[in-house]
C-alpha cells in the first residue's frame, strides 16, 4: 500500500512541477524578469528569475503528503515547513530587491534555529571531533 502512497505523489510532484516551473518561466519572460550574469554566476546569458517558487511550492507539496500518510512525523514536518518557509520568502524578495547579506544571513539563521526548535532542540552539537553540549 505505501508504494501506490509513493508512486501518487511522484505523479504529483513530476505534474505539479512542470506547471508551475513553466508558469513561473513564462510570467518571468513576461515581464523581463532576468537575472543577469555577474563574476560569481554558473551562467554565462540572462535566465529567468523565481525560479526557485516552484521548487518551495514542490517541496511544500511533498512534506504535507508525506505528513498527510504519515510518512513523516508532524513535529518533522512542522519544522520542515517553517524553516522552508521563512528561507524561501527571504529568498523571493532577494530575487527582487537583492537584499544584503547581512539580512539574508540572520533570516536564514533565524529559519534554522525555529526549525531545530520544532524538532525539538539540540542537546549536542558536533563539529570535528568536539562535541558542545547545548
Amino acid at each position: 500500500m505505501i508504494y501506490i502512497k509513493l508512486i501518487f505523489l511522484f505523479v504529483l510532484i513530476v505534474v505539479v512541477s512542470s506547471i508551475i516551473t513553466n508558469s513561473i518561466r513564462k510570467l518571468s519572460i513576461k515581464y523581463k524578469m532576468f537575472d543577469i550574469p555577474n563574476d560569481r554566476s554558473s551562467h554565462d546569458v540572462p535566465k529567468p528569475k523565481g525560479g526557485g517558487a516552484s521548487i518551495v511550492s514542490i517541496l511544500l507539496i511533498t512534506i504535507v503528503v508525506l505528513s498527510f500518510y504519515d510518512l513523516i512525523e508532524a513535529d518533522l514536518s512542522k519544522s520542515l515547513i517553517v524553516g522552508l518557509f521563512i528561507v524561501s520568502i527571504i529568498g523571493l524578495i532577494d530575487d527582487f530587491k537583492n537584499l544584503p547579506v547581512a539580512i539574508r544571513a540572520i533570516a536564514y539563521a533565524v529559519g534554522a534555529a525555529l526549525s531545530i526548535y520544532f524538532i525539538g532542540g539540540l542537546s549536542y552539537l558536533e563539529i570535528n571531533n568536539y562535541s558542545f553540549n547545548l
